[in-house]
């Protein structure tokens, strides 16, 4: 005998299996809250494990230090670190040994990046040589987060003009250049640090980055000075480079001073005398009047040079003409038909 529609759902119902409905059991599609308590538990256990490894309670690996040893557990060193895990599970010699040798590093330097391994702390350093000695040594072994904490404390604490070209070189070759106070720093400074020799010590990969901290329409001037002191005392090795990089430059926001500076310095590089040299002369007295009437007359905030700065010019190129070839260039200068001058 068939059931009746309400028999059948009443059999239904009862066949299903009914589940006491509670406010605090969450859906199955919400995430759990992290408790508290476990993260103080995780830190507990970090922390117990590293206590462990400085009393070297079963510890099967030596990191062997500048000024000693650091003793540690080859399995941990394995779970957090990129670098170890490559080292003991390629048949390097530091598997079988159990020794690892890292004697250019200071035994400061690794027990703080072992502790970091085994408890995810990050120190409270104030030292700089030290601090230095952790951004290789992290890069060296790809701890990014100890790195950025480590660029982070120096770039507060420790940089300044005494420093910044160091940590400069540091930056572009570990790809920290963006970091939002060195940039700050060289925008503030930049004028003073346009006139360092210390630029000399810079790669051109490192000038050009350089630059890019800048606003160049702002600052042209000025990253013109650095190309000049860059390429100083280099006989001629980096003039190919410095012309690389002075053409991303927009020349037309050069102001007149160093131009005007440039020819000047070429003049009295001349040995002899010549009428055409007498004549340039003269040209120059005249073009530097008109320019200091133009920078009257429209109250130019552009910074000042002192006589003696070297510059390369736009349009007209002065900068690759040796003192044979200056004369007619100067001459083209002060022509009032020239399309390219502003004279």
């Amino acid at each position: 005998m068939a059931l009746s529609t309400s028999a059948s759902r009443k059999r239904s119902k009862l066949c299903t299996p009914q589940y006491p409905k509670t406010r605090d059991c969450p859906q199955p599609t919400q995430k759990l809250p992290v408790s508290n308590n476990l993260v103080e538990m995780q830190c507990a256990r970090n922390s117990k494990l590293d206590d462990f490894r400085q009393q070297q309670f079963d510890t099967d690996v030596v990191l062997e230090c500048k000024e000693g040893n650091v003793h540690a557990h080859k399995l941990i060193l394995m779970s957090t670190c990129t670098y170890f895990e490559k080292m003991f599970t390629s048949k390097m010699l530091e598997e079988n040994s159990g020794h690892v040798h890292l004697t250019d590093i200071s035994k400061q330097a690794i027990d703080i990046v072992v502790t970091h391994l085994y408890t995810v702390e990050l120190p409270n350093l104030t030292n700089y040589h030290l601090l230095r000695e952790l951004l290789e040594t992290c890069h060296m072994m790809e701890m990014t987060n100890l790195l950025d904490h480590c660029w982070k404390e120096i770039t507060q604490h420790h940089l300044n003009m005494e420093t910044f070209y160091e940590l400069w070189v540091v930056a572009v070759v570990f790809e920290l250049e963006r970091n939002s106070k060195m940039v700050n720093f060289i925008r503030k400074n930049f004028k003073e640090i346009s006139k360092s020799e210390k630029l000399q010590n810079f790669t051109e990969r490192q000038m050009e980055q350089l630059f890019e901290s800048v606003d160049q329409k702002k600052y042209c001037s000025e990253c013109v000075e650095c190309l000049f002191t860059w390429r100083s005392n280099t006989n001629g090795e980096r003039e190919k480079a410095a012309v690389n990089l002075l053409d991303k430059f927009s020349l037309k926001d050069l102001n007149e001073t160093p131009l005007l500076n440039l020819l000047r310095m070429s003049q009295n590089n001349e040995k002899q005398k010549t009428i055409e040299s007498v004549l340039i002369g003269e040209s120059i007295n005249r073009l530097a009047k008109k320019i200091e009437v133009s920078v009257s007359d429209s109250d130019s905030s552009s910074p000042t040079y002192s006589p003696g700065f070297p510059s390369y010019s736009s349009s007209c190129s002065l900068a690759s003409l040796s003192p044979p070839y200056l004369n007619s260039t100067t001459v083209h200068l002060w022509d009032s038909d020239c399309s390219d001058c502003d004279y």
